[in-house]
């Protein structure tokens, strides 16, 4: 093979080749034609080609770009407590300003659920999303995962469980629970979450790329899900989601 470089001045040149193999050991060597005639480098040199990055796979992610809340991939529910929510999709968020309650002093939650091809070993689960919650507020947002039996794996988010207070981070994953505690978090916020899982099972849940908590579980993932929640007769302030992503290796 060759690779034509042009007319070129006196003096160091290189040139970029692609479509090379991987752990590859190349040899070439460079020719000059002028008026002169054609003259060869005096020996052939040698590189070796890097590894090949590793490719993944995307098994779900979203953006909230559409304009599509609801359809094929998301599917609305709540629970008994609940029975509707304000919620917005534009400028690349899905906004949540409010959960229609139906029972007081209990949680009303409304969710989106995705069923995916199950995932099993490694994976990387990670959202944006940010907050607004005074103290007059008693909400949630949690992104969980479940396995292909219905169980809850693991569920990572922003949790304001007090009157009169501010939230926390909040993570539950296989058995192991994290919480910062009542105003730990400021009334506003954002936070850049990860949920990854080795080939072992071990799951690591990092929050703006500190570990809060890990856990193991090899179980399968079959279901994603977005839930907010709002406790009773309180307020609920805002959940934005920005972006939610699942890969698999």
């Amino acid at each position: 093979n060759s690779v034509a470089l042009g007319t070129l001045p006196a003096g160091p040149l290189s040139t970029v080749i692609t479509g090379l193999t991987p752990q590859t050991n190349y040899f070439y060597s460079v020719y000059a034609t002028n008026s002169a005639g054609t003259t060869w480098a005096a020996a052939a040199q040698t590189f070796n080609t890097a590894v090949a990055p590793p490719t993944s796979t995307l098994v779900l992610t979203d953006d909230f770009s559409d304009g599509v809340l609801v359809g094929p991939t998301w599917q609305f529910s709540t629970n008994a407590n609940a029975s509707g929510w304000s919620a917005t999709e534009s400028g690349g968020s899905l906004t949540v300003t409010d959960i229609a309650k139906t029972t007081s002093n209990l949680w009303g939650e409304a969710k989106l659920s995705q069923s995916i091809q199950p995932v099993t070993g490694e994976f990387a689960l990670d959202f944006q999303f940010s907050w607004d919650s005074s103290i007059a507020n008693i909400q949630y947002f949690y992104v969980r995962a479940y396995d292909t039996a219905g169980n809850l794996i693991v569920q990572a988010g922003f949790a304001d469980h007090w009157n009169s207070k501010l939230g926390s981070k909040s993570v539950w994953v296989a058995g192991q629970s994290f919480n910062s505690g009542l105003n730990s978090l400021a009334q506003t916020g954002s936070a850049a979450m990860e949920i990854d899982r080795d080939a072992s099972g071990n799951i690591d849940v990092k929050w703006d790329g500190q570990t809060l908590v890990g856990g193991n579980s090899t179980a399968a993932i079959g279901r994603i899900e977005l839930a907010f929640g709002r406790f009773g007769g309180y307020g609920f302030g805002s959940i934005s989601v920005d972006q939610i992503e699942l890969r698999t290796p």
